[in-house]
């Protein structure tokens, strides 16, 4: 299993004339090339879940799979859609009804094995939707 983490850094960066207000590729090049001088003061260092680095990542812009590998058993999925877990799917068999479910033709099982028999599985918004 992946382990994710995210690190706060807090630096020092001392300059003559005027501050600095620049990005990560300004403060690197400013304190080896240029005229500032900096120093990590403080390292924060937390473990964060999968669901987490998720959305930190969302929270800076950038798309969760730049760090996260989809699963080989996800990659059948819409943009949007996560597997349905046993308790939906036993509700869709029980009551016929699961807001926004689709049906989704698989190429392979969780295990990465291809799929040969025309196998389905049920998919639902990741972001549930109330039901009208």
């Amino acid at each position: 299993m992946e382990q994710y983490f995210r690190t706060v850094l807090v630096i020092e960066v001392l300059t003559a004339r005027e501050a600095f207000n620049g990005g990560l590729e300004d403060l690197a090049a400013e304190c080896i090339e240029g005229n500032a001088s900096g120093e990590v003061k403080m390292r924060i260092v937390e473990h964060c879940s999968e669901t987490e680095i998720a959305e930190l990542l969302k929270d800076q812009g950038s798309d969760p799979e730049f760090l996260i590998e989809p699963k080989e058993d996800e990659e059948d999925l819409p943009a949007g859609y996560r597997w349905a877990t046993a308790d939906e799917t036993e509700q869709l068999t029980r009551t016929g009804g699961l807001p926004g479910h689709i049906i989704v033709p698989r190429t392979a099982d969780q295990s990465g094995v291809p799929c040969t028999q025309n196998e389905a599985d049920v998919a639902v918004p990741v972001e549930p939707t109330q039901a009208p």
